[in-house]
């Protein structure tokens, strides 16, 4: 996943179309491995971000 995620990363999308063209596969591989690895990281994020969110709110008890 993470070698289709950099081959994606450096393609423009001219050369993503040509391969569409050439093999509906790929077209579709490259950018889906790089938005499923992209929707991990913003999630992973988020719920750091959410954590940290908690932790700087006061006790009361």
């Amino acid at each position: 996943m993470a070698s289709w995620r950099a081959r994606a990363e450096v393609e423009s999308p001219s050369h993503l179309q040509r391969r569409a063209r050439s093999s509906q596969a790929s077209a579709v591989t490259l950018p889906a491995a790089l938005l499923v690895e992209r929707e991990r990281e913003v999630t992973d994020a988020l719920a750091d971000l959410l954590i940290a969110t908690v932790r700087r709110i006061p006790l009361i008890v």
